[in-house]
């Protein structure tokens, strides 16, 4: 089924699409004159730091610092005709998707850098006086549209842009100054309520894998056991979720049923994996394109194994995440399981 278009700003619309441009003048007074004369139906909009803002509901959190360099948002971004370019509001989905809602979606706060040369200008000035648990709605020029900085406003309004002016939803979660640190201590905390406190220090490259980034616990360790012997290939079971539990990929039916992931027509059974002299060269069904923390992992393990391991997005799926489910920045779990030969 096809996508239907939210227009929660119909009226919008209507009204932009009656709005001229002014010929002869640059694109940005262009810009300028048109978003005047669209932003009227709106008479308690506040033009704030440059941006327009149409709604805001307080927090009652910290109010976000610009020393911050991240921040934990849900957001809706529209274009002025009300088309939705951008959206991670479970609710919002919903209408927008219909039947093809998945409810296996990442829903949650998404981790992004701001400042110069990560986040638009304008949308760290939507930011600016916000506190955590406010959603604030504000539309952002076409000329604070930019990832540069730029000393007065007389400068970003001189210089050369594309974009267009956009309307953002935004609701400030979280903030913090470190993303790594951010990351450290909810894979500390986790460690210590779900894994029972694994100690810090087994991986299998002290080099390229920082202690307190990386937890692997063995569930049936023998300490007789030895290593792998190179190009071993065996079975294994493993199902990776996120640190809130939400399961993204698993190879067992079941566990995909549960979990509303399962692919219809997929045939769910142990793939296979081919050990190597190092970590970085195991292989799954004959491809070593595999993320460093779950191939760190398995060459820990041993015949017949079970073991977990969480670890930092620096060793998942960093800051671009992975699809729709696995967001940037997220640490993650993997279930693992070498099934014993038949």
């Amino acid at each position: 089924m096809k996508n239907k278009t939210l227009y929660l700003m119909a009226a919008a619309a209507l009204f932009a699409a009656g709005c001229a441009k002014t010929a002869g003048t640059s694109a940005n007074q262009e810009d300028k004159e048109f978003l005047e004369d669209w932003v009227k139906q709106y008479p308690d909009a506040t033009l704030k730091d440059g941006i327009y803002i149409l709604s805001e509901t307080e927090g009652s959190g910290e109010e976000w610092s610009a020393n911050n360099s991240y921040v934990f948002v849900n957001t809706t971004v529209r274009d002025l005709d009300g088309d939705i370019t951008s959206n991670n509001d479970e609710a919002i989905d919903k209408q927008l998707k219909g039947d093809d809602f998945d409810e296996a979606d990442y829903y949650g706060p998404r981790a992004y850098a701001v400042g110069a040369g990560s986040s638009y200008a304008g949308f760290d000035r939507i930011l600016s006086g916000m506190k955590v648990g406010g959603t604030r709605t504000a539309i952002v020029p076409s000329w604070l549209m930019t990832l540069q900085r730029y000393g007065t406003e007389e400068d970003y309004f001189a210089a050369e842009s594309s974009a267009e002016s956009t309307l953002y939803t935004v609701t400030l979660r979280g903030q913090a100054s470190d993303i790594t640190a951010w990351e450290r201590e909810q894979l500390a905390a986790y460690n210590q309520k779900e894994l029972g406190g694994v100690p810090a220090g087994t991986a299998p490259d002290a080099d390229n894998f920082q202690p307190d980034l990386f937890f692997f616990l063995s569930h049936n360790p023998d300490p007789e056991a030895t290593a792998m012997p190179s190009d071993t290939t065996v079975k294994l079971n493993y199902t990776g979720r996120l640190l809130n539990g939400q399961v993204f990929d698993t190879t067992i039916r079941d566990t995909a049923l549960v979990h509303h992931i399962a692919v219809e027509g997929k045939t769910y059974a142990p793939v296979s994996i081919t050990w190597a002299g190092s970590w970085s060269e195991l292989s799954m069904s004959g491809s070593s394109s595999l993320i460093s923390g779950f191939k760190g992992a398995l060459y820990l393990m041993h015949p017949g194994e079970k073991a977990t391991v969480i670890f930092a997005s620096n060793y998942g799926y960093s800051s671009s995440g992975s699809g729709s489910r696995i967001p940037g920045y997220a640490p993650l779990r993997f279930d693992l399981e070498i099934v014993p030969a038949e």
